[in-house]
């Protein structure tokens, strides 16, 4: 199988607990994976580990060869490749729309305001 998504001795700790221990995982392109666990096993702090806003441990992640804990240059490619839309809001209540989309253009190399702004008007 030629894995989109690999994951190898995936392991990451949270909040001073250990939660992932020695993950690996395959995903093919065109797979779906379901993740099911109680609260506390582990299913946020995977996606965040994935979303590179949880710190690894020890493992690897590739996404189409990419690893998003070498070079800027390949986490950047990587974050292209990845979209993540949480339950809840986890945008701090503070910020207006104009700090969130100052805070997101860097890290989008081909963010576009005047999209976000024709959208942002038809919500």
């Amino acid at each position: 199988m030629d894995a989109l998504l690999s994951m190898r001795g995936l392991c990451v700790r949270r909040r001073g607990a250990q939660v992932l221990r020695g993950l690996d995982l395959d995903l093919a392109a065109g797979e779906v994976a379901v993740l099911l666990g109680a609260n506390g096993a582990g299913k946020t702090t995977l996606l965040l580990t994935l979303l590179g806003r949880m710190r690894v441990r020890a493992g690897t992640i590739r996404l189409e060869g990419l690893d998003p804990l070498g070079s800027r240059r390949e986490e950047r490619a990587y974050l292209e490749r990845i979209g993540y839309v949480p339950d809840r809001s986890d945008v701090p209540g503070w910020m207006t729309l104009g700090e969130l989309w100052r805070y997101l253009a860097p890290r989008y190399p081909r963010w576009e305001t005047s999209i976000a702004l024709e959208i942002a008007q038809r919500f």
